[in-house]
């Protein structure tokens, strides 16, 4: 499953490897100085605790990496072992080979051990691969094996009811759920959004990594924690960036559902030798609020922004799907069209409080009430096809739509029922971070709709 040819023949890789599994094991892993034959030897400390007294173990571990050879380890490989040890005061042996031991190799380490003062053990390839795999040890997989690691797929471990550990497509993150028990139904829409996040060319050093997701499965909503980190040294806090990563970066619906963005920015040091794009500390501090969907507050450095700073709409661009709405509506033949208006959400910042109310409204040719939906009047003469259209419309609590019954008042006759009708298309404003994401998410389920009353035309 693991392919160890990945890590550079000449083992400096392989040795590296070995002291991060070590680490994490929760080990004190240091080198020692040129060994006999000429390498590096790890060596490691083994704490024991205890009521009345604590003890602790030494350990020198020789690794072997043979992969590419696909050799066995002989005993021409390893130096005196009884000796190694002495001089580094260890009491245990572990050899670690990427490939496996000979017998020769195997029957020494039994007769070492068998005299009772060192302690020998070997990991051959099919024991490292299962410490490997073990969750811990994911991120070392995408560090040293990524093309082992694309090919793993999706890899889970149950923390509690709620919280899982997973990862996927070279990515180690956190999953939680409000309700729900079993998160592999929405793996889809993660992996979705973790193949977008991979395939959108970035400056350079720039790095997305998303860290954890939580679904509230009470009200179809994702929160995305997304890591962005940007090389140390950068002087400008306000880092500039094309449509497509800002977008990745910021609130959207996709698909009727709801990607609310929960966005840190990092310096990281590309050249250190210590920089894991996984480290603990990316994850550690924030387990909570990954739980529970709370937020990251803290202190931002940095923020984002698009490189033209802020992205204007034509009205082109603004009626467009609106206008596409209308001429599908238009072919609908038990409904006459008597006035339409798109929202006009990018007019609200007119209502400023240092300016005059009253000479905006005198000044505006638009109705100010329709700032968070589009509104279409139409004359209906068949309600039991205007409902069997309307039932096939995508609905939630994040985007929805009303139809409303007017009535005409006539003096001294009262009310008079009438056939016409006003639908009203809203996006939810509480989702909403600015007018730019608004027009976004509601052309979007404008688009949709066509689709729908497009499709029930042709069907009839």
């Amino acid at each position: 499953m693991l392919n160890f040819k990945e890590l550079s023949s000449n083992g400096d890789n392989f040795e590296l490897l070995i002291r991060e599994i070590l680490y994490n094991k929760g080990l004190e892993v240091y080198w020692s100085g040129k060994g006999p034959d000429g390498g590096k030897d790890l060596l490691c400390v083994e704490r024991h605790k205890s009521y009345f007294k604590s003890s602790s173990k030494r350990w020198l571990i020789q690794c072997k990496h043979n992969a590419h050879s696909g050799k066995s380890v002989g005993i021409g490989d390893l130096d005196d072992i009884v000796d190694s040890c002495t001089e580094h005061d260890a009491t245990g042996y572990l050899l670690v080979c990427s490939t496996y031991p000979s017998s020769g190799v195997v029957k020494r380490l039994e007769g070492i051990q068998s005299r009772g003062r060192i302690t020998t053990e070997f990991w051959d390839y099919c024991v490292l691969e299962r410490e490997l795999l073990k969750p811990e040890n994911w991120s070392l997989i995408t560090m040293f094996m990524p093309k082992s690691a694309d090919k793993l797929g999706w890899r889970i471990s149950s923390i509690d009811t709620y919280l899982w550990y997973a990862s996927y497509n070279r990515n180690i993150f956190y999953i939680a759920l409000r309700i729900g028990t079993n998160c592999e139904y929405y793996l889809k829409h993660i992996s979705d959004r973790i193949e977008e996040i991979n395939n959108t060319k970035l400056p350079k050093g720039h790095i997305i990594r998303l860290r954890a997701v939580y679904f509230d499965d009470k009200y179809t909503n994702y929160l995305l924690y997304l890591d962005y980190l940007i090389p140390q040294g950068t002087s400008e806090r306000k880092v500039e960036v094309n449509d497509d990563v800002f977008e990745i970066c910021s609130d959207r619906i996709i698909d009727g559902v709801s990607y609310t963005v929960d966005l840190v920015m990092y310096e990281y040091a590309p050249w250190s030798d210590n920089f894991d794009i996984d480290h603990q500390g990316y994850y550690s501090q924030f387990i909570s609020s990954f739980k529970c969907g709370g937020s990251r507050n803290g202190q931002q450095k940095y923020f984002l922004a698009k490189k033209d700073n802020v992205r204007k709409f034509t009205s082109e661009l603004i009626d467009e799907d609106f206008t596409k709405l209308i001429n599908t509506l238009n072919k609908v033949n038990f409904i006459q069209l008597l006035k339409c208006a798109n929202s006009k959400i990018e007019y609200i910042d007119q209502f400023s409080e240092n300016f005059s109310w009253i000479d905006t409204i005198q000044n505006i040719d638009y109705n100010t009430e329709n700032f968070f939906d589009a509104r279409i009047r139409f004359e209906c003469d068949n309600f039991k096809k205007l409902s069997e259209m309307l039932g096939r419309l995508p609905i939630s609590v994040n985007k929805n739509f009303s139809l409303e019954k007017d009535f005409i008042f006539l003096p001294d006759e009262g009310f008079e029922e009438s056939n016409i009708y006003t639908l009203k298309i809203k996006v939810h404003p509480a989702l909403i971070r600015s007018k730019l994401d608004f027009r976004k998410y509601l052309n979007q389920y404008l688009s949709e709709i066509n689709n729908y009353i497009d499709s029930y035309i042709n069907e009839n």
